[in-house]
């Protein structure tokens, strides 16, 4: 099974010079809970 975390790619922003004041960058505590995910399934698995 290919269970990817999902990642906004960075050309779906608007190209526009000021992004962040606009709106927040993507979700960076959402990235790090769907890596810590894979690491904590892949140890898992390890056993």
């Amino acid at each position: 099974m290919n269970c990817r975390p999902r990642v906004i790619p960075v050309a779906q922003a608007p190209p526009s010079g000021n992004i962040n004041h606009e709106l927040p960058p993507p979700s960076y505590d959402d990235v790090m809970r769907e890596i810590r995910h894979e690491r904590a399934r892949s140890m898992i698995s390890r056993r």
